[in-house]
């Protein structure tokens, strides 16, 4: 898995913890090299006892902005990456007042990408043989299968359906 190798390339003393609400997960979730693995109830908030991240990397959004910087140390950088909370801003958001002093926040949005930037991902990937296999693939044809699927969270990675 990409995780796994990404994981492997990082300095020593680096701890990579992850979340899941599925507790059936936690064990897939350390077969992947991750050092830590937080159950949480709430999938807007960390758990109270999740301590202080040097980085984050926000996959859900807007909706869980405050909350992850509650989580990070003084220095870290927070990366909102995602949208998945159903929550696209943040209203009524004063970065000078709601972002903690000697905090970060930084972002990506895909709809910047170049094709340089896609290839050179793409050269990473391979230079550095990363599996970047699905969890699973459909055809067009099983594509309510694939949200069923979906539904369940019992897979850990990407859906295809395949056209």
């Amino acid at each position: 898995m990409a995780v796994i190798k990404l994981i492997q390339s990082l300095p020593f003393n680096t701890i990579i913890t992850g979340t899941t609400r599925n507790p059936r997960k936690q064990r897939l979730l350390q077969k992947l090299n991750l050092d830590k693995v937080l159950i949480t109830d709430d999938p807007l908030t960390l758990p109270g006892s999740a301590g202080q991240f040097d980085k984050i990397i926000d996959l859900v959004g807007p909706a869980t902005i405050a909350d992850s910087f509650t989580h990070l140390a003084e220095f870290g950088i927070l990366n909102s990456t995602g949208q998945l909370g159903g929550q696209w801003t943040l209203p009524e958001f004063d970065p000078i007042v709601d972002i903690p002093n000697n905090r970060y926040l930084t972002g990506f949005y895909s709809g910047n990408v170049t094709a340089d930037q896609i290839q050179h991902l793409v050269s990473y990937i391979e230079n550095h043989q990363i599996d970047v296999t699905p969890d699973k693939t459909f055809d067009l044809a099983h594509t309510r299968e694939a949200h069923e699927y979906l539904a369940q969270s019992t897979g850990i990675g990407k859906v295809v359906v395949l056209i």
